[in-house]
């Protein structure tokens, strides 16, 4: 069912069309995403929402060399034929069909030099729904619920750099401090439906986004500093060696926003989160990924004993992948992924070109 072997034996197909068009400063495209359930120990309510059709416009033009503008749209209209069973006994909400327009037209400024950037942004999102009538019987207290919210943030950095060598190798070495403030206001969302949207995994980038749900259905609060720091090996001939990042968020106000009924966490900072990447030479790379929690609270659940215990001060995520070409476009990963309490497996994979025309391929996973 796909043309990768990370997305051929799975349990949710999907299909999509789409017709697509831009220019120098724009892009638009219009077309439908369609679902398949087809495993059979599921039921079909476990297929997300119909996107038919969905239409997107985005625009990002420069007002003169530090100023640009901008504005990212998006209507769909959310349809389900098989809805999840309704229980007005769990005080939840239901799966109600409706269509969505999300706007967030925007302001951004780059001043920058050689060795340092300022990048202030200024955002408003405005997201409003209309449910179909029956609303009323899936818990929604409105049928054209919205929401609008500002959404500010600077983003600033320096870039120092120095000569060194190693191994014999002279390379160009990087230092780049970077922190980013941002500031989003609270808005009241639980009576929005919950049509494509869900938590992100933390990772490195999220340090740097405006938005830890992914779709519009959600849109977070924040009062967050974000501080990091990167070094970098740069060869004689500016190949990127070597490349290792820490940070952390900070956080001055708790995050109120969320979903499926949790409450909001109230944590002063986020995990620590590190990533290393390293290019030996042409045929040889290796990345790595690790986050560690601070936080220690009581977990909600009790040990085998019946006794309460904490949970936090502890790595939470760990990844690290090993990667070689083989003559040409072949390459063999072998990686390890560990998420606390989620999983740990061992993944290899092979894409192995016999021919010209042909190429062999091959996955083991272990958990």
């Amino acid at each position: 069912f796909s043309n990768d072997l990370y997305n051929s034996a799975i349990g949710l197909l999907s299909s999509s069309a789409y017709v697509s068009t831009g220019g120098k400063y724009w892009s638009a495209a219009i077309g439908a995403d369609d679902y398949q359930n087809v495993d059979a120990g599921l039921p079909n309510s476990v297929e997300p929402y119909r996107r038919w059709p969905r239409a997107v416009f985005n625009l990002d033009a420069p007002l003169n060399s530090w100023l640009d503008a901008g504005i990212d749209t998006e209507a769909v209209a959310f349809r389900k034929t098989d809805r999840a069973p309704f229980n007005p006994l769990s005080g939840g909400q239901g799966q109600v069909d409706g269509n969505r327009i999300d706007l967030a037209p925007y302001l951004s400024a780059d001043f920058s030099g050689a060795s340092w950037f300022v990048r202030p942004r200024v955002e408003y999102r405005y997201t409003a729904y209309r449910l179909q009538s029956d609303y009323q019987r899936f818990n929604f207290p409105e049928q054209s619920p919205s929401r609008s919210v500002p959404i500010t943030s600077v983003d600033a950095g320096l870039i120092f750099d120095r000569q060194t060598s190693l191994f014999g190798n002279s390379y160009t070495q990087t230092l780049e401090p970077r922190i980013y403030y941002l500031y989003v206001p609270y808005r009241n969302q639980n009576n929005l439906p919950a049509f494509d949207t869900n938590v992100m995994s933390f990772d490195f980038w999220q340090l740097f986004s405006t938005n830890r749900f992914s779709g519009a259905d959600r849109q977070q609060d924040a009062n967050n500093l974000t501080a990091a720091l990167t070094t970098r090996l740069l060869d004689d001939n500016g190949v990127e060696r070597l490349s290792a990042s820490i940070g952390q968020i900070k956080y001055f106000s708790d995050q109120k926003v969320q979903m499926f009924g949790t409450p909001q966490t109230d944590f002063e900072r986020s995990d620590y989160v590190a990533q290393l990447g390293i290019r030996f030479n042409d045929k040889w790379r290796l990345n790595s990924s690790y986050q560690w929690n601070p936080n220690k609270v009581q977990s909600p659940f009790r040990n085998s004993d019946g006794e309460i215990f904490f949970q936090g001060r502890d790595t939470d995520l760990a990844t690290v992948q090993v990667q070689r070409r083989i003559k040409g476009d072949g390459i063999l990963n072998f990686s390890y992924r560990y998420r606390r309490n989620v999983m740990e497996q061992f993944d290899t994979s092979v894409v192995f070109p016999v021919s010209e025309r042909w190429r062999a391929l091959a996955r083991w996973v272990f958990a």
